[in-house]
Order: structure tokens, then C-alpha cells, then sequence
């Protein structure tokens, strides 16, 4: 039998957050955001199970991403290829790209001029929309009315311009407003055309400024983007492990790499088969760092190592074959994230391959 080191996806939760963030937008619809494997979770199980939720709008970043959305779709449901927009975030990088996105009837989000002229060498007679920079400052063209007119030129329909907020997460930033005026501003000078700007968090802080389509990423899989406002999403990634061997270590001895950690008392130690190589944080054996075992918070001893976590087990009662639970409903991945100084987005892109998705 293979190492038991499963990322458990619960099918109900993903339906009820997009239910829900559909019921925030309001009138706006709803880009489901899939890339990076769907945030880790799975692409397959993740858009089709969108798609059955009602989804026809779904957004990765480029069109190898896109082809393999499409193929994935059309297997689970032939009517999909007509029905489901797919979005390409970062546009497309080169002429091979370019073949991809009208094989594939995907639809580019352009930010620049080359792009055009790739689109041209191609034949493209998709829609497509614009990308323009508000504030961000990372992708965008600045210069987003000439853009619009080389599209308009080849009589390509446009369905909307796009950018994306900086500082969502924080209601009180004034960039915000900025953005959203920039935004506004923009569509009134250009007159009917769709705009999108909200992501998962701008749908939480301002959800008045939903415009016509908001791109939910984070919050899809149930972690919530604005700490003080939760809106009740529910996980739907449960990173789960199970116990190898129980040891006994005595006082003064050490446990993992280097013997950082030294036992001050006679301990029971759970050697969890799952480590690094899997996506368990590092730092999580400096940063006091904890695992659920039997509905009870136990802390990680020593360094984690690429495939095993040590756990202190004194005075429970604890065997091999037991399931250790490294985030999930219990303990969310936003805590665990934090510890470690980052964010829920890495934990999830970050479970490895060789770790088994479970749609449940």
C-alpha cells in the first residue's frame, strides 16, 4: 500500500461558496478563478464540479491552462464548449499561444499591443477582453483606450474591461477608491461595455462596486479573504496523514534534524507520514506548529522533514494508522498559514503531486 497522505475535498463546500459569493454579487455574474490547479485542490474535480453548480464562466492563467480546462469540460459535458466562457488572465506569451486560443475557443484578457498583433498572425475572431492597470501596477495597459481601438479596428468583440484591486483585503486602504473611481471613470467614457474588477476579497469589503462580473479565487475553497469580516465559507481542502510508528524518547534525547529539539521529559512521539515534499510548511517545527489527531491539537517536535512530521502524543492515546489532520475544518488553513508568516493561497498550490485529491 502507498503513503496514506491525501488532500480530502469536500464537494458540498465548493458548492456552497460559490452559491453564496453568486448571492454577494447580486446582479454581477460570477468568474469562477480555477488557475494553478484550481489553488492546489484539483482542476477536474474542482471545474466540473462548478460547472454542475451552475458555473459558466471560469478564469486560468494561460492557454496551456485553458486547453486542458476545455478538454477536461467537454469530457465531463459535451455542452460545455459552447457555454463556458474560459478566461486567460496573463493573456498569451506567443504565436503558440495564439493557435491554442482559437483552436480551443478560449478568450485572451489583452494588455498590450503584441498580443494584438499575435492574435492577427492567428486569425483570431474570438471575443477577448481588456486588461487595464487602475493602480496595481503589475499587468495592464496604461494606455487602455488605444488598445480597445486596435481591437475595435479588427472588429473583434470586446466583452469588457478588466483589472484587479491591490489592497482589497483592507477595506480602509484609499487606493481602493482610487481604483474603483479610475474603473468607473473609464467604462462611463466608453459607454456600454462590461467591467470587472472585484475579486474574492473587493466582493467582501465592496460588494457595492461589483460591476458586471467579479472573479472569485481564495474564497471558492473556503478560506476567508478578510479576517474580521467572515461571511461563512467553509473549507474544502482537509489535508490529512497518518501515523507510521509510536515511539518512546527519553529525556535529554533528541528528535529530527539536528537535534533541535530535545526531550525535557519521557515522551510519546507519532512519526505522521507526511512532510515538506508533500506541501506541509517547514516552519511549522520552529514556529510551534500543531496537528489534529482524534479531534485534539497535538504540537510538531523537531524539523519537519520531506516526508515525515514527528508529533508529541504524550499522554494520549494515539496508534499507528491513525489520521492526523495538518489543516481543515478543524484547523484552518488561514491559522496554519499565519503561523508560518504566509498565506492559505500557498498552503493549497503548495500540496505536492504525490499527494492524492479525494472528492468526496
Amino acid at each position: 500500500m502507498s503513503r496514506s497522505v491525501i488532500a480530502r475535498l469536500n464537494s458540498a463546500a465548493l458548492a456552497h461558496n460559490y452559491q453564496l459569493l453568486q448571492q454577494l454579487a447580486g446582479e454581477a455574474s460570477l468568474m469562477a478563478v480555477v488557475k494553478a490547479n484550481a489553488y492546489g485542490h484539483g482542476l477536474e474535480g474542482a471545474a466540473t464540479r462548478l460547472w454542475d453548480a451552475g458555473c459558466r464562466q471560469m478564469a486560468v492563467t494561460d492557454a496551456e491552462e485553458g486547453v486542458t480546462l476545455r478538454e477536461l469540460l467537454r469530457a465531463h459535458d459535451p455542452a460545455s464548449e459552447a457555454e463556458c466562457e474560459i478566461a486567460l488572465l496573463s493573456g498569451l506569451f506567443d504565436d503558440a499561444d495564439a493557435a491554442l486560443i482559437c483552436t480551443h475557443r478560449l478568450t485572451p484578457v489583452i494588455h498590450d499591443k503584441e498580443e494584438v498583433a499575435r492574435l492577427l498572425r492567428a486569425r483570431f475572431a474570438g471575443r477577448l477582453w481588456v486588461k487595464m492597470d487602475t493602480g496595481m501596477h503589475r499587468l495592464g495597459a496604461e494606455a487602455a483606450r488605444q488598445l480597445l481601438d486596435r481591437c475595435y479596428r479588427r472588429r473583434w468583440p470586446v466583452i469588457g474591461l478588466m483589472s484587479h484591486l491591490a489592497c482589497a483585503d483592507d477595506a480602509e486602504h484609499p487606493l481602493n477608491a482610487q481604483q474603483v473611481e479610475r474603473m468607473r471613470s473609464f467604462l462611463n467614457l466608453l459607454g456600454p461595455i462590461k467591467g470587472s474588477l472585484l475579486n474574492s476579497a473587493g466582493l467582501i469589503t465592496m460588494p457595492n462596486c461589483a460591476l458586471d462580473v467579479v472573479r472569485p479565487g481564495i474564497a471558492l475553497y473556503g478560506a476567508e479573504p478578510v479576517a474580521d469580516k467572515p461571511v461563512g465559507l467553509q473549507p474544502v481542502m482537509q489535508l490529512e496523514a497518518k501515523v507510521m510508528q509510536v515511539r518512546k524518547v527519553a529525556p535529554g534525547e533528541g528528535i529530527s534534524y539536528g537535534a533541535e529539539f530535545v526531550a525535557d521529559r519521557p515522551m510519546r512521539v507519532a512519526v505522521v507520514c507526511a512532510g515538506y515534499g508533500d506541501g506541509v510548511p517547514r516552519l511549522l517545527g520552529a514556529r510551534g506548529g500543531e496537528v489534529m489527531i482524534a479531534d485534539e491539537r497535538m504540537p510538531i517536535v523537531g524539523r519537519i522533514c520531506m516526508d515525515y512530521t514527528m508529533v508529541d502524543i504524550t499522554g494520549h492515546t494515539v496508534r499507528a494508522g491513525d489520521t492526523v489532520q495538518f489543516w481543515g475544518a478543524d484547523l484552518l488553513a488561514t491559522e496554519v498559514a499565519t503561523r508560518c508568516e504566509t498565506i492559505s493561497y500557498e498552503l493549497f498550490t503548495g500540496v505536492s503531486e504525490r499527494v492524492k485529491r479525494h472528492w468526496e
